[in-house]
């Protein structure tokens, strides 16, 4: 009788010591792929923020290209409106200066708004 419940022990034994492994080869696959992802993440973030960083560099400079070609356009066409508005008569002169008081407001309003924003400098203390 002896001989049945040694087998069965055995085999028990056995059961568990495959238990105990599976389970460490679990670990250790979890842990390998943990360490896969985490290198992926951060190489994702490396890459997005280089992204960000070029799209932010050419925006600046399509911002800086359209705010000189508007300066240049608007130094050709002011010396063209002041010749229109010193033939018109009086009343249209006026209301013709009004408006361009007021296109010269939206105008300043959309060059703010593509200058630049000034960069953060912290000063030491």
């Amino acid at each position: 009788m002896a001989e049945p419940t040694k087998t069965l022990k055995d085999a028990a034994y056995v059961v568990i010591g495959l238990g105990v492994i599976a389970t460490q080869k679990v670990n250790v696959r979890r842990q390998e792929l943990r360490k896969q992802l985490e290198t992926q993440r951060k190489q994702l973030e490396t890459q997005a923020a280089t992204a960000r960083e070029l799209v932010e560099a050419q925006a600046a400079d399509a911002r800086t290209q359209l705010l000189k070609l508007a300066e240049g356009i608007e130094q050709r066409i002011e010396p063209l409106v002041d010749q229109v508005e010193e033939r018109l008569p009086a009343q249209a002169a006026r209301l013709f200066k009004e408006a361009r008081g007021q296109a010269k407001e939206a105008r300043d309003t959309v060059k703010t708004r593509l200058a630049p924003a000034p960069t953060k400098t912290t000063k030491a203390a």
